[in-house]
């Protein structure tokens, strides 16, 4: 690949990527939003041609692929062999835009593939960013997906996607995963970035978003009845604007908040998303092995997510493949512990796991089924936390931009909460100095706590107190901070909550059981589901 040819390519994608409304007017497009590739990159459009036209000495462009991580590869293979007698051949596999774990010790066998052409049509979707979708024809006679994202730094979605293939892989090695099929589970799709503001997504072929899912089989408008009943609660007003009463509703009893989010809860049929799914299986033995699949695509993407503190959970980031009920999450720019350190609205739940997502496993208890497979994922972690703590070392060395921005974030909240505090002292000069001061150590190195906070996760700390300090960083919730502290330790919850009967902080002696149990317990606590921000849905 020439640099000419990879600049045109990439130049063509970012202009294709940034097009919008305004340069191309809404009514020349198709009602379903496609388009003509060559309405949006003439270079798209006659690259075919170009390619293969007489005397062309264009030099072949190669389909782009998620880097692998090679050095972690060869220690997770070092660490394989230490631990294991034999790597068996049953991880041989050919490589898809959707891979999982059993490809993570084998190099890819199909070799560079080279672009050939593109499709004829782009379909835009309508979300902020208004991403296009592309399809390239390979030279391995298969068409190839893409996501043109424009707008966004795409390397966080990047660097999560080879932390799931990196704990896919130790997943397989591990007996308690290896017989539940885990690794496998965990589906992800190639992210590469090319610039700061330009990257291309795997599309994830036949999936769904939960909330499109709900809505099929709910009334008429019983999402949107929902939505306003619950939004009442938070509605702002002059006296608490914009996040405000979010942050008052700390303050209310939680029989009130809670009733709150039960009256949401009865606008829903309980088993919307349920019911979907099974008119998807085709008779009674293929609904139970929908189930069996959505289970343990459930239980790894929620362990997973929540070693890498993952957040933004909502029901459009959660995508099910209908055909088969695994579920893939997606969207991963507020990772690191993100909605709980910088958001003004904290997403203190450490997964989904709502009324609708856990009652698709009806009869059965979402804890019973859910908690041993959860359980053997964060153990094979914690047996692997070398490999990925070495990972995290590149973050370390290259962190991103938006990093930087939240430390600058950090550093004003916390200079201003300081300089109020210290607002009636006598020496202005020392409130000033002692505010400086405040903001240089909550904003001292953003990456270095948010990569911490991963490493606690995966050494095996209680989940609660990680959260708490999550909060406590978050200059915001000075005043709110006490009621989420009784929520999450379970103080709200009585003494038979398992959270009071281990200690808050610290290594849990219990092991990953215990660690499965607590989380269980935090994504299902209605007192913190009734205080989520309304753009996540806990009702739902």
């Amino acid at each position: 690949m020439t640099v000419q040819g990879f600049l045109e390519l990439w130049g063509s994608l970012h202009a294709a990527a940034m097009a919008d409304g305004k340069q191309h007017p809404r009514t020349e497009y198709h009602p379903q939003g496609v388009v003509a590739v060559e309405r949006l990159s003439r270079w798209l459009g006659r690259f075919a041609e170009q390619q293969g036209s007489p005397g062309s000495t264009r030099m072949p462009l190669l389909l782009p692929k998620m880097l692998s991580i090679s050095n972690a590869a060869a220690f997770a293979l070092e660490y394989n062999y230490a631990h294991t007698t034999t790597v068996t051949s049953s991880t041989a596999g050919n490589s898809s835009s959707i891979r999982t774990g059993s490809y993570f010790l084998l190099a890819d066998s199909s070799g560079p593939v080279a672009i050939h052409g593109f499709g004829k049509f782009v379909t835009t979707f309508g979300s902020k960013q208004m991403p296009k979708k592309l399809v390239v024809h390979g030279s391995d006679f298969r068409e190839h997906t893409f996501v043109v994202k424009g707008g966004e730094d795409v390397r966080i979605d990047e660097r999560i996607e080879q932390l799931f293939v990196v704990m896919a892989g130790l997943a397989q090695q591990h007996p308690g995963c290896a017989a539940r099929q885990l690794h496998a589970a965990l589906l992800t799709y190639d992210v590469v970035p090319a610039s700061p503001r330009l990257g291309l997504l795997g599309f994830v072929e036949g999936t769904a978003p939960m909330l499109s899912l709900v809505e099929r089989t709910a009334p008429k408008d019983a999402v949107h009845a929902a939505d306003m009943v619950y939004a009442q609660a938070f509605m702002p007003t002059k006296a608490a604007p914009g996040y405000t009463p979010y942050t008052n509703a700390w303050a209310r009893k939680d029989d009130v908040m809670l009733e709150v989010l039960h009256k949401a809860q009865r606008e829903l049929p309980w088993d919307a998303l349920r019911h979907c799914l099974r008119c998807r299986a085709l008779h009674p033995e293929s609904w139970l092995a929908m189930r069996a699949t959505y289970t343990a695509s459930l239980a790894a993407s929620s362990a997973a997510g929540y070693l890498v503190g993952l957040g933004d959970r909502h029901l459009a980031n959660l995508l099910v493949v209908e055909g088969t009920g695994a579920v893939v999450p997606i969207d991963f720019g507020y990772a690191f512990g993100t909605a709980v350190l910088a958001l003004p609205i904290a997403e203190l739940a450490p997964f989904r796991l709502t009324r609708q997502v856990a009652n698709v496993l009806q009869p059965h208890s979402a804890s019973g089924l859910l908690k041993p497979a959860m359980a053997a994922w964060i153990d094979a972690a914690m047996q692997g936390q070398q490999v990925l703590g070495s990972i995290m070392q590149v973050f370390l060395a290259e962190p991103l931009g938006e990093w930087q921005q939240e430390r600058k974030a950090l550093s004003q909240l916390a200079s201003g909460a300081a300089a109020g505090s210290t607002a009636g002292s006598a020496e202005a000069g020392s409130s000033d100095a002692a505010a400086a001061a405040a903001g240089d150590e909550q904003g001292a190195d953003v990456a270095d706590l948010k990569v911490n906070q991963v490493r606690l996760r995966i050494a095996g700390h209680n989940p609660v107190g990680i959260i708490c300090s999550e909060a406590r960083a978050n200059a915001r919730f000075p005043t709110a901070y006490p009621a989420m502290e009784r929520v999450l330790t379970g103080a709200a919850a009585g003494p038979h909550s398992r959270r009071q009967q281990v200690t808050a902080h610290g290594l849990l002696q219990a092991g990953p059981d215990a660690i499965a149990e607590v989380l269980l317990e935090l994504a299902t606590d209605e007192r913190l589901l009734c205080r989520a921000y309304q753009g996540w849905r806990p009702y739902v």
